[in-house]
């Protein structure tokens, strides 16, 4: 692991200093939450370009690193949706994000090509670097059982509404261990491992302290559990507990 932590830096440097001297923008293969961490990691270490993190749509765990010359307008990420649906939707069985995952990547693709899948019903939208997303249209004909139609779209066309429930509570303190632990049903020692266990990012980073403090509209995902939106603190009970509102994706 720590070998590939360093491989993965040093390409991202590679990258960034491609960037600088070449003055040219340059983009990243999708990094999953841990990479992401390490990409953090390495801030100081960068020439000076700009930087930007892009996923395809707001909430996007895996994305992209671009690097561009500084005092240049961002072009547009080099991210493209496939839209899949199924031929007969009366007759296709129910798929999950799994089965859209093993779809495509057993069309010989690598995982790092591609972003989040978004499923929404009998449609699913797979996020991935421009260059596949014709190889993925025209390959990719069935899906589990089902046979399917594939479509290369916009992101902006992506018709997407995360569903979440909202849940309040009260806790001792707004820290990530009281977050997580409100959030998944935990004890605070439960939480606590989670964070010890390098499983817990707030908006891409890994926190390695139980105390750390999310701002309100922080994204806080935990590996093996899901994400939440901490919405914010609401008001003191007569207790002196911090009542706070969360939003759990589903």
């Amino acid at each position: 692991m720590e070998q590939e932590e360093q491989l993965l830096r040093k390409r991202l440097l590679e990258l960034a200093n491609q960037c600088w001297h070449r003055d040219i923008p340059v983009f990243s293969h999708f990094l999953n939450l841990s990479e992401q961490t390490v990409f953090h990691s390495l801030r100081p270490e960068l020439p000076p370009v700009s930087v930007k993190l892009e996923g395809g749509y707001e909430t996007a765990e895996r994305k992209i690193v671009c690097f561009l010359p500084v005092m240049e307008e961002f072009p547009a990420a080099p991210v493209s949706a496939v839209l899949i649906r199924p031929k007969a939707p009366k007759y296709a069985g129910a798929c999950t994000h799994r089965d859209y995952l093993g779809a495509v990547l057993n069309l010989g693709i690598e995982r790092s090509q591609t972003g989040d899948i978004l499923v929404s019903g009998q449609d699913a939208w797979v996020l991935c670097r421009d260059q596949i997303a014709p190889f993925i249209a025209e390959q990719l004909t069935m899906v589990r059982y089902n046979p399917v139609v594939c479509q290369i779209v916009e992101t902006g066309e992506i018709h997407y509404t995360p569903r979440y429930r909202e849940v309040t509570g009260s806790i001792a303190s707004v820290r990530t261990d009281s977050l997580v632990s409100l959030a998944f049903g935990l004890s605070r020692a439960k939480a606590a491992e989670c964070v010890r266990g390098e499983r817990v990012f707030v908006n891409g980073r890994m926190i390695l302290s139980s105390s750390f403090a999310p701002e309100e509209g922080a994204l806080i995902s935990v590996r093996h559990l899901g994400k939440f939106r901490y919405k914010g603190f609401m008001t003191k009970t007569k207790k002196g507990r911090d009542m706070v509102c969360l939003e759990i994706f589903e």
